[in-house]
This record gives C-alpha cells, sequence and structure tokens, in this order.
C-alpha cells in the first residue's frame, strides 16, 4: 500500500497493488472520478470496509467506523 496526501494535508489517497482474483469484481463494484481529465476507480465502500478488516490494523478499525457513518448518511 502506498499513501499519498496533499502537502496541507486535506486529501489523502491510498493506492493499493495486491494480487488478486477479484480484482475484476472490485473494479466493477468501484466509482469512477474524474479529475484534471484523468479517471480513476475508487473502491466501494463495502469493499473499503472489507480490505480494511482483513487488515486489522488500529487506523483500519477507526476508518471502518468512519466509513459505516458514511454509509448510514448516504442511506
Amino acid at each position: 500500500a502506498l499513501n499519498f496526501r496533499t502537502p496541507d494535508g486535506s486529501t489523502e489517497v491510498d493506492l493499493l497493488v495486491a494480487e488478486s482474483d477479484g480484482f475484476e469484481a472490485l473494479r466493477q463494484r468501484a466509482a469512477k472520478v474524474t479529475l484534471d481529465q484523468r479517471t480513476f476507480f475508487v473502491a466501494s465502500i463495502d469493499d473499503l470496509i472489507s480490505m480494511k478488516e482483513r487488515a486489522g490494523r488500529p487506523q483500519d478499525l477507526l476508518d471502518i467506523a468512519e466509513l459505516r457513518d458514511i454509509q448510514k448518511r448516504l442511506g
């Protein structure tokens, strides 16, 4: 995993690199986001939660709580 942040810390992007038989399924569920004429695929909230549950680090557990809160707000 690689983590990128803007100098002011306002934006953070995690890049996860791993072999997976499920990559195509992840991509199909991903949201497409276009920035500066470039399109990026962003993992779904459900997939992010699943990945963070498997990692199980303290920060991941905090992230899971926040992602679940976002899910509730999005309804």
